[in-house]
């Protein structure tokens, strides 16, 4: 399955786990967006200021490059999964794409906290763990 994974840009360890996890799977991730030239060798975000992203010290048209892909990502997939919580910024813009060209939304979140959790194409799953259960097989233990 064509799969984007959504979440706040602090969160991106929590996003790259589940995008290997998926990969690990067979599925293929339409963008990962923690893997683009915004990170350094060690695989840390290169902007940042106080643990924050500074995409003022990014230049505009790499910004605008890497919102057109992570949107193209969104429309491409067959799936998004959204690793919510209190703040979301960005992962909301990829949900409203997703949910504008029709792909299914999985928002991984115990609570709901906006209208758009209503929506006919948004599942709304108790953890992400739910997720991850539904999309991987459960692993053999060796006997």
């Amino acid at each position: 399955m064509r799969i984007y994974v959504a979440g706040r840009f602090t969160h991106y360890e929590r996003c790259r786990a589940l995008m290997d996890a998926l990969t690990d799977e067979g599925h293929t991730i339409t963008m990962d967006w923690t893997r683009t030239d915004e990170f350094g060798p060690d695989g840390h975000p290169k902007h940042t200021e106080h643990g924050k992203a500074a995409p003022t010290t990014i230049p505009q048209e790499r910004l605008a490059r890497h919102a057109l892909n992570d949107i193209q990502g969104c429309v491409t997939a067959e799936l998004v999964v959204v690793l919510a919580d209190e703040v979301l910024t960005g992962a909301l813009i990829e949900l409203g794409a997703a949910l504008a060209a029709g792909v299914p939304v999985w928002v991984c979140a115990p609570y709901r906290w906006t209208i758009f959790w209503e929506h006919p194409l948004v599942t709304v799953l108790g953890s992400e763990q739910e997720a991850r259960d539904r999309l991987c097989r459960p692993k053999q233990v060796a006997a």
